[in-house]
C-alpha cells in the first residue's frame, strides 16, 4: 500500500487564517498528543476577510478538517475521537464547523529517511509498513512539526470527492519491501 504525506494546498486562495490560537489552546497539549487537556468545543477567531474561502483541510497552525471530510475519514477509521473547532470572522459575519482528529502517532520512517536540520521537514520520508496498523491516517512521531500521513485508499476517495485545501506527496517503501 502507497502512503502520502498530508500538505495543505498552497495555491488555494483566501484561506482562514486563525489568529491568537495559543490563547484557547495549548500548544504543548497538542505536541505531546495530551488530547484530554483541549477542550472538547472550542472558538477561535479568524483573521478577517470578506472573501474567506473555508476550505476543507487546515494543516496550520494544526489540523482541523471540515465536516464533510470527517464523515469520510470515519469510514477509513470509524474508531477515530476528534474535538470541535469554530473558526470566526466576527468582522464579516462568518462561522465554519471544523474538527481536530485525535491522531495516533506511529515511529514510522526509517533511518535512510532524510529531513532537514531541526527535524521540522521530511525531504526525503522512507516510511516502513509494517510498523503502521492497517492505519488510515495517523501523525509520523518524533518530528519537531506535525507531519500528517494518509493510506492510499483514502487519499484516493478524497481526491474522487474534490475536497479542498488538500494536496499528497507520496512517501517511498523501504527497497526491501519492494521485493
Amino acid at each position: 500500500m502507497k502512503y502520502f504525506l498530508v500538505k495543505q494546498n498552497e495555491s488555494q486562495k483566501d484561506m482562514p487564517k486563525i489568529s491568537n490560537w495559543y490563547k484557547k489552546v495549548d500548544k504543548h497539549s497538542l505536541d505531546k498528543r495530551e488530547y484530554n487537556k483541549i477542550p472538547y468545543r472550542t472558538v477561535l477567531s479568524i483573521d478577517p476577510n470578506s472573501n474567506v474561502k473555508f476550505v476543507d483541510i487546515i494543516i496550520c497552525p494544526f489540523l482541523l478538517i471540515s465536516k464533510d471530510l470527517k464523515k469520510l475519514i470515519i469510514l477509513f477509521e470509524p474508531n477515530l475521537k476528534f474535538k470541535e473547532f469554530f473558526l470566526q470572522d466576527s468582522i464579516n459575519g462568518k462561522m465554519k464547523e471544523y474538527f481536530f482528529p485525535l491522531l495516533e502517532s506511529i515511529d514510522c520512517l526509517y533511518k535512510d529517511s532524510i529531513f532537514n536540520l531541526d527535524k521540522s521537514v521530511i525531504k526525503k520520508g522512507i516510511i516502513d509498513e509494517s510498523k503502521l496498523k492497517d492505519k488510515a491516517i495517523f501523525l509520523i512521531k518524533n518530528m519537531n512539526s506535525q507531519q500528517i500521513v494518509m493510506r492510499m485508499d483514502l487519499v484516493e476517495a478524497i481526491i474522487r470527492r474534490d475536497y479542498t485545501g488538500i494536496s499528497f506527496i507520496e512517501l517511498e517503501k523501504n527497497v526491501e519491501e519492494n521485493r
